[in-house]
């Protein structure tokens, strides 16, 4: 729960519970009820976004999809679960299964999708094209300021200076920053100048589960790539992640160390996400007493992009820690 919604929760003395909900959701969709299958999608839907269980998520949510295949919501969930899980290429080929059904209200928000994964893939000029028709169809305001931001991105990645500094001015003036994504944007479009290309295509190559390409993007960056604080942060901060994906843990704790090291008191969110994964490597290893003061530390970066949702996944974890004797 963020914390500038607290006071209305208290208001009406609930607290909310995720592993009591995650409990109460097992039960029900074992049991003869109607709301299994609701609960079943509810489960994983938390399992994922949550407790940040992406592989458990996305394989949950395909089993799901096997006896309803032409479920959208099914579709539209696991399109989103195999994505957070590094699985872009399959992420796209659900896409697709959702532009062949003609029945139902239209799902916009499936061209932002699109373009992410088309982006993480490198194929910038459909995920230019994918974004664009998003702005154009999409009701609200929300996701806009990135969408934007993103189309400078690609751009900028193809090289074409012009058009991503026309995007990058767009963005600027265009939606809000209530949303995290939009947020998150609005930081980055605070700066003067683009974002380091090699390390965008890692963080992007990285993210869609393209390992082989961010691998070898990295090792075309020499220190002189490296110009700012920041960057030499996010290099280290990129290492890890990377290496964390292919579950190369000792490794990854090495530079998930480096980049808290080399954060400081920054406004990057890189160190709280690298405390949040070293949470969850030492809870996965059964270190509980280190995964207790990674979550813990996770919440003390008072600025980043990503606060909300960092604090709420180190929230879940440490009230489950409370559960299991160190």
């Amino acid at each position: 729960m963020p914390d500038k919604y607290k006071w209305f929760v208290s208001l009406l003395g609930m607290k909310g519970s995720v592993s009591t909900g995650q409990k109460q959701f097992t039960e029900l969709r074992n049991s003869k009820s109607s709301l299994s299958m609701e609960a079943t999608i509810l489960f994983y839907t938390v399992k994922g976004f949550l407790n940040q269980q992406f592989p458990e998520a996305a394989d949950g949510i395909s089993m799901c999809l096997k006896d309803q295949p032409d479920n959208r919501l099914l579709l539209f969930l696991g399109v989103n679960m195999l994505i957070k899980d590094g699985q872009s290429d399959e992420a796209l080929s659900l896409i697709q299964k959702i532009d062949q059904q003609a029945q139902g209200l239209p799902i916009y928000y499936i061209d932002y999708l699109r373009g992410e994964v088309l982006m993480q893939k490198g194929d910038y000029e459909k995920s230019i094209a994918s974004y664009q028709r998003f702005i154009k169809n999409y009701p609200s305001v929300s996701f806009k300021k990135d969408s934007y931001f993103k189309i400078s991105l690609d751009y900028w990645l193809m090289g074409d200076t012009k058009s991503a500094k026309a995007n990058f001015d767009k963005a600027k003036t265009t939606g809000t920053d209530k949303a995290e994504p939009d947020r998150y944007a609005a930081k980055q479009l605070e700066e003067t100048e683009f974002p380091n290309r090699k390390l965008l295509k890692v963080r992007f190559s990285t993210d869609g589960g393209y390992y082989k390409e961010a691998s070898a993007t990295l090792q075309t960056i020499t220190p002189t790539d490296l110009k700012t604080d920041k960057d030499r942060t996010e290099y280290y901060y990129r290492k890890a992640r990377l290496a964390h994906r292919m579950g190369e843990l000792s490794v990854a704790k090495l530079f998930y160390q480096q980049s808290i090291d080399m954060t400081k008191n920054n406004p990057w969110y890189f160190g709280a996400n690298s405390a949040l994964q070293l949470g969850y490597i030492a809870k996965d290893q059964k270190d509980f007493v280190a995964a207790k003061k990674y979550f813990s530390q996770a919440l003390n970066y008072p600025k980043h992009e990503y606060k909300n949702s960092i604090d709420s996944k180190a929230r879940t974890e440490l009230e489950w820690l409370t559960t299991v004797k160190a």
